[in-house]
């Protein structure tokens, strides 16, 4: 049988071959290792992606709590306000009724006649 090989390049090409081989299951075993972190990096980005979808709700939620303690502020500042204007409103007619009273107690009326007068008169 022939030898193709010329026998000063016997331990190249052996040498050559076996680092081909080296490279080939550096290779293989390459692939070996990213198929399994490829299904544990799936089971990752599966438990990111709920994480993500837990935050925008919890995020959802805190809006429409937001939302509504914005609408119990409006709330709570228009009561105030109308309670101020009606506690307005109550010392008017109560100075009212002071100056009212202080008028009827001055009156000086001779019979009832006089008295409707003297009321009418104040009532203006």
């Amino acid at each position: 049988m022939r030898d193709f090989i010329p026998p000063q390049f016997k331990i190249a090409v052996f040498a050559l071959a076996a680092f081909a081989f080296f490279l080939l299951g550096a290779v293989v075993r390459g692939w070996q290792l990213e198929a399994g972190y490829a299904a544990e990096r799936l089971a990752n980005e599966k438990i990111l992606a709920d994480l993500k979808a837990a935050i925008s709700e919890r995020d959802a939620q805190i809006q429409k709590q937001n939302a509504a303690i914005d609408l119990v502020r409006q709330q709570v500042e228009t009561a105030e306000l109308a309670r101020k204007q009606a506690q307005r409103h109550a010392d008017e007619m109560a100075e009212l009724s002071r100056a009212r009273i202080g008028k009827i107690e001055t009156m000086q009326a001779k019979d009832c006649a006089d008295l409707l007068l003297q009321y009418w008169e104040l009532r203006k």
